[in-house]
């Protein structure tokens, strides 16, 4: 229905002022409404459950991890079960997302994930944190590896060793046993580039054997998978090493960075919005590059690009 009344406007569209006010106009009415649904569900989660169509629900506990059509029912669905996924402790929560990214749940993601997102709209999508890495590595000569933190497929991390000649080392880490043997069956033939099953304070001990002091982590929309627990525990390990340690990530967030300190369930089931500003500073990591790109402030949908580092410890 968007779609058709936008190709109805076409020829006004043309008309630049006007084009401006229609597509404000659009784009307001269409956050408004997804704001609107999700108080609604935050308010009355259980009664939103109970009056939905349960063949909706089904299809979206049989695909909790896939992208789905995102109508009135399912915005609402959505908003009810993580409004009652969030009241779950930390731990709760990260068995099940551990359990779903270790195994096979995890793996049809990333191979669905492979199949219908080409790199190149991978690297656009990731241009602004590219950007900043791109800078810090030309401010930091010293650093030598880049471990990517969630790295999937490890198509972006291959990317990356194309275009950053001065690193010596590219480690990718991640949950799924059976991604991380495929990848290094895939990527053999690149003897730079190594990928490791577990989590990455769980496999320091590797990384630094096999790579260098100076280590650049990368994370690209992985850390809203980790529970506010898991992303302290995350920074601090990183911060309290001795050997100069950088951490940079690109992340969807919904959260006011001015206002709110408590992480939160996002959008959907699973997903986690983190004040990260402030946990970086918590855990004693300083923030050196930071892009923010705003998409609906009603609900303070953002990108969020950062770089920081526990330089404080290496004077």
């Amino acid at each position: 229905m968007n779609r058709l009344i936008l190709n109805i406007l076409k020829p006004v569209l043309r008309i630049k002022f006007i084009k401006s006010v229609v597509l404000k106009f659009f784009y307001f009415h269409q956050n408004f409404k997804t704001f609107l649904l999700r108080n609604i569900s935050k308010a009355l989660p259980h009664l939103i459950l109970l009056i939905a169509p349960k063949s909706l629900i089904k299809n979206q506990e049989n695909n909790i991890l896939m992208p789905t059509k995102k109508g009135f029912w399912e915005t609402l669905i959505d908003g009810a079960k993580s409004e009652i996924y969030n009241k779950k402790s930390d731990s709760e929560k990260l068995i099940r997302v551990n359990k779903l990214w270790s195994e096979k749940d995890g793996y049809k993601w990333i191979k669905y994930d492979q199949k219908n997102n080409q790199i190149e709209k991978i690297v656009d999508k990731r241009k602004n944190i590219y950007f900043l890495i791109d800078q810090y590595l030309n401010e930091n000569k010293n650093i030598k590896t880049i471990c990517e933190i969630g790295t999937g497929d490890g198509r972006y991390l291959n990317f990356l060793a194309d275009k950053f000649s001065g690193i010596k080392t590219f480690i990718g880490v991640d949950l799924n046993a059976k991604m991380m043997e495929e990848n290094n069956n895939k990527y053999k033939k690149n003897k730079k580039l190594i990928f490791l099953h577990g989590k990455v304070n769980q496999k320091y001990d590797r990384v630094k054997e096999i790579s260098s002091n100076s280590i650049l982590f990368v994370s690209f929309r992985t850390l809203t998978w980790f529970t506010q627990l898991e992303l302290e525990e995350l920074f601090s390990f990183i911060a309290n090493k001795k050997e100069f340690l950088s951490l940079a990530f690109f992340e969807q967030n919904e959260i006011c960075s001015e206002k709110e300190t408590k992480s939160k369930v996002r959008t959907g089931i699973l997903f986690n919005s983190h004040n990260y500003k402030i946990l970086l500073k918590k855990c004693g990591l300083m923030i050196v590059k930071e892009h923010i790109k705003m998409h609906n402030n009603l609900i303070k949908d953002h990108e969020i690009s950062i770089i920081a580092n526990n330089k404080k410890f290496n004077k």
